[in-house]
């Protein structure tokens, strides 16, 4: 998410929205004071409705922010990846906080949805009114998008309250969601963490800090007034590790299982071998007897 200049997306969005703040707040001293505490998606979606489409929108980053979001069902893998590409590597720290990343999320995705729901309504107004099934696809397009935007202020609890319930499922989608979830939050808060340390987090251990994490990022996608109670993040929980002895005892227990797998199939393919065997054998002595007849 690098420009060729050396500066990332979002540091150019950022200035694209804080040069348009300075512009009107020194061209319309009326609503100067509105404009200085106007968010940065609520500046942003201004500067859209001047210019219509922006290019970055239409593909990149914003589809992909926006695409993610709708098929994961949280903001949390958008907001991680935005969160990575504003981590200054010399100076070993974020450009931007947390909220001020979730605004540029908001911005992208509500930008990105509303064009969508136009899109969308634009293309109904082209069918035949008795193209039912036509007409339905391109309306839950819309309600896909009408979800992502209200995702952006008023985020539910539901995915980090179904979080272990979606952890366990054997579901592909779901686990793709998890996996992005899970990966997005471990890279992001947790840089130092060597990979190989990561698959040594215990199961319960890590369902409780990546929900506890889910929580937090989920309270910058609502309203001051409307904040889930008990997310301080210096506060989240720790991860808890296994110990040399619990893997060992997990390798030997994987292995066993493997063994019995594969003995059990030798079995089964044995018993099978031995089954038609002996129907060939019988085939074979019904047809001598009907020769002899």
């Amino acid at each position: 998410m690098t420009t060729h200049d050396g500066e990332t997306i979002i540091d150019n969005l950022n200035k694209a929205v804080e040069l348009y703040r300075e512009y009107k707040m020194y061209h319309d001293k009326k609503n100067a004071e509105t404009y200085k505490n106007m968010s940065k998606c609520a500046i942003f979606l201004e500067i859209r409705k001047l210019t219509g489409k922006v290019g970055i929108l239409g593909s990149g980053i914003g589809n992909w922010a926006y695409f993610v979001t709708v098929s994961v069902g949280t903001p949390v893998p958008a907001f991680c990846s935005l969160r990575n590409s504003a981590y200054d590597a010399e100076k070993k720290e974020y450009k931007y906080s947390d909220q001020e990343i979730a605004d540029l999320v908001k911005m992208l995705v509500i930008s990105r949805a509303n064009m969508t729901i136009e899109e969308h309504k634009l293309a109904i107004s082209k069918l035949d009114k008795n193209d039912k099934e036509g007409i339905e696809t391109h309306n839950n397009a819309i309600k896909h998008a009408e979800e992502a935007i209200s995702m952006m202020s008023n985020c539910s609890a539901d995915y980090m309250n179904n979080f272990t319930d979606k952890f366990k499922t054997t579901d592909a989608k779901e686990r793709n969601g998890v996996h992005r979830v899970i990966t997005g939050i471990v890279g992001s808060y947790f840089k130092e963490l060597p990979t190989e340390k990561v698959a040594t987090i215990k199961e319960d251990s890590l369902i409780e800090t990546i929900k506890y994490y889910i929580g937090y990022i989920t309270n910058l996608f609502r309203e001051p007034s409307n904040q889930l109670t008990d997310f301080n993040i210096g506060l989240a929980p720790k991860f808890v590790f296994k110990t040399n002895k619990e893997i060992e005892e997990e390798i030997k227990a994987a292995k066993a299982e493997k063994k019995a797998k594969a003995e059990s199939k030798a079995k089964d393919k044995a018993s099978k071998s031995n089954g038609n065997s002996e129907k060939n054998s019988k085939d074979g002595k019904d047809v001598k007897s009907t020769t002899k007849k």
